[in-house]
């Protein structure tokens, strides 16, 4: 029997679901182990049937074993839909991944049937990773470090910013990642000070600070790391807030540990930085989950009290961002011990002046 195959099963029961659709492609890999993007997996307290098409007829027979594997021309929900029609329980899916128009599709393929939303049923399993899963993001991590160190080689002035961006994604691919979890950022000058900036035409000058948000996949599990670079040399300004930034991931990983509420690392990075005068300019969550996604569950936020467990993976990522001149921003991706963390983003963190 599949041990995530169980815990599901009795996560279904504690919510009170007789029969649960799985759709969202990642949560399917998750239990079942099949990587195709096209399948349903349907799963009640005595069958679990793995639905997909023609076109993975093969490979699902390879990546999977124990599961009632059926071949379907239909939509795969709506194959679903037809097993044991009649069924009168509490038909759970995943609300996020089934649209209003498949709603509507499953509401008349199920007359009479109570269906339930269900949010973060499967993601709730996912938060805490086993060894198995720890290892594939470790070398996703790896990976991110070799290539990191090889792109600074390239940062100096009149480099493009997507030129860099493609060049640490085909890096990605020559160490053995099947590409990047995100789309990689590398912003500089005054574009760094926007979080999330598309690399652009926009060529390196003397004096810029760069950031570079970067991922690789591999086997599925992704790794994010942020590394933020002065082109020459820094001035004072930016040396003192690349170190209040410094000082502030600090905090918060000093407090990681099992138990620890999401919010209090969030408080800790947080009042760091609102204490040297810019709160206002740090104004996203200090981290999220990583996995097969690579923001997931649990959100390293204000409002998010859920203690942290061991072996949870997530992003540790302050920042601050001043407007039109330019942004740092440091991000490592850890994993919960007992006592303590365990940091598997390896790049140097002092301020590398290129």
């Amino acid at each position: 029997m599949h041990p995530r195959l169980v815990r599901l099963r009795k996560q279904m029961k504690a919510n009170g679901i007789d029969r649960f659709l799985v759709v969202d492609p990642k949560n399917l890999r998750y239990i079942t182990g099949f990587t195709g993007s096209w399948g349903a997996l349907l799963v009640d307290s005595a069958d679990a049937i793995l639905i997909t098409d023609f076109r993975y007829a093969e490979q699902v027979e390879e990546e999977t074993s124990g599961f009632d594997i059926r071949i379907t021309k239909e939509l795969p929900f709506l194959e679903a839909a037809k097993v044991r029609n009649g069924f009168k329980g509490r038909f759970g899916f995943e609300a996020k991944s089934v649209s209003c128009f498949d709603f509507g599709k499953l509401k008349e393929a199920l007359p009479g049937t109570d269906l339930v939303p269900c949010y973060n049923l499967v993601q709730e399993l996912r938060v805490v990773k086993d060894s198995f899963e720890i290892g594939k993001i470790r070398h996703a991590c790896e990976i991110g470090d070799e290539v990191f160190s090889e792109i600074l080689k390239q940062v100096k002035p009149g480099a493009c910013e997507a030129d860099l961006a493609a060049e640490i994604d085909y890096q990605f691919r020559k160490r053995g990642s099947s590409g990047p979890a995100f789309d990689t950022i590398v912003a500089s000058g005054p574009r760094s000070s926007m979080p999330h900036a598309r690399a652009g035409s926009r060529e390196l000058e003397k004096g810029d600070m760069v950031t570079f948000d970067m991922g690789a996949v591999f086997e599925g599990y992704c790794s994010d790391m942020t590394r933020t670079v002065v082109v020459g040399k820094a001035d004072d300004s930016q040396r003192n807030i690349y170190h209040l930034v410094l000082d502030a991931q600090q905090k918060a990983v000093d407090l990681i540990k099992s138990g620890v509420k999401c919010s209090d690392l969030d408080k800790a990075a947080r009042g760091k930085i609102e204490q040297a005068g810019y709160g206002e300019n740090f104004g996203h969550r200090l981290g999220h989950g990583v996995g097969l996604d690579v923001h997931e569950e649990p959100s390293l936020s204000s409002q998010n009290d859920s203690p942290v467990e061991t072996n949870t993976v997530f992003t540790v990522e302050p920042g601050v961002y001043l407007a039109k001149r330019w942004g740092v921003r440091i991000e490592d991706t850890v994993v919960v011990r007992k006592e303590g963390c365990e940091i598997l983003t390896g790049s140097p963190k002092d301020l590398l002046e290129l």
